[in-house]
């Protein structure tokens, strides 16, 4: 018998992968929103930030002053936001808990 050969498994490190091509799983895990917080907070933080990226082309077309500047530079703050809300590792505790659970149920199996 070969060395590191193990009899009668069948699922690995790498089982859990296999139905799914790599490079889309990868990019959907990292920029997508993990819990039901994240996807609230992309959404609500997106949509201000549309409505002030509209507020910013409105005072600038109309000639409001500076308005285009500050209604920039929040919609660049509220937008940063969204983007941390969709990419953080954050997972709804549910999730966390099926993840630990077949982790463990993985562990045993070994």
């Amino acid at each position: 018998m070969a060395l590191g050969f193990r009899r009668g498994r069948k699922a690995g490190r790498r089982a859990n992968y296999a139905n799914r091509p790599a490079g889309v799983m990868k990019v959907f895990a990292n920029w997508s929103p993990t819990g039901w917080v994240n996807w609230l907070g992309t959404g609500l933080f997106g949509f201000l930030f549309f409505a002030l990226v509209a507020d910013a082309i409105a005072s600038l077309v109309t000639s409001r002053g500076n308005d285009w500047i500050a209604a920039g530079l929040m919609a660049a703050a509220v937008g940063y936001m969204a983007y941390l809300f969709a990419t953080s590792p954050y997972a709804d505790e549910e999730a966390a808990a099926m993840a630990d659970a077949e982790a463990r149920k993985q562990g045993s199996k070994s």
